[in-house]
Formats: C-alpha cells, sequence, structure tokens
C-alpha cells in the first residue's frame, strides 16, 4: 500500500485529501477488510474505487481511497496494519485455491 499522494482538482487546487493506493492479486473481502481497517483506525473516508483488471493468467484489485489527511506520525501503523490484512488474504485465498 502507498499513502501520501495529495489530490488535486482539474485547476491544480489542493483537494486536501490523501490517496491510500493497493494494488494486489484480487481476493475475496480485500475491500470490506481494507475499509473496516481504516475505520477502525479514525479514517474518514470520502471516495473509494475498486477497479479489477484481469491478465491472461490472473486477476489484479486496485483499491484507491481518498482519505482526510493522515498524520503523518500514523502513516507507518496505518500502512503496517495495512499490509498485515494483504499477507493474511493472499495466505487464504492461496489456501482456498489449494482444497
Amino acid at each position: 500500500p502507498g499513502l501520501g499522494q495529495r489530490g488535486l482538482a482539474e485547476d491544480g487546487r489542493d483537494l486536501g485529501l490523501d490517496l491510500l493506493e493497493i494494488i494486489q492479486p484480487d481476493v475475496p473481502f480485500l475491500v470490506d477488510s481494507v475499509m473496516g481497517a481504516l475505520v477502525d483506525r479514525g479514517g474518514e473516508i470520502h471516495a473509494m474505487f475498486h477497479p479489477v483488471t484481469a491478465t491472461a493468467d490472473k486477476r489484479r484489485s486496485m483499491i484507491l481511497v481518498w482519505l482526510s489527511p493522515v498524520a503523518v506520525e500514523r502513516r507507518a501503523a496505518s500502512l503496517e496494519c495495512l499490509r498485515i490484512f494483504q499477507l493474511m488474504l493472499i495466505a487464504r485465498s492461496g489456501q482456498r485455491h489449494q482444497d
């Protein structure tokens, strides 16, 4: 996950929002888990987009979340939590596919 890009309007104005970007293999419950983690940590969500792309061998999930600015001191902990969710979901998804 990446966090910190600032949102800009068409005319270049700073929208005062941070963009969280997550790109990974598409797995069940990914969006629910990410959104729950953000809300649990006090994230104020303004918009979320979740396009899924398909390649010849797999599907990739892209989650883009526009948030009220996240304090610098909270960014590292928030990103670490999201990384743990990603690893858990990918591991569970792999176990399902092997069954």
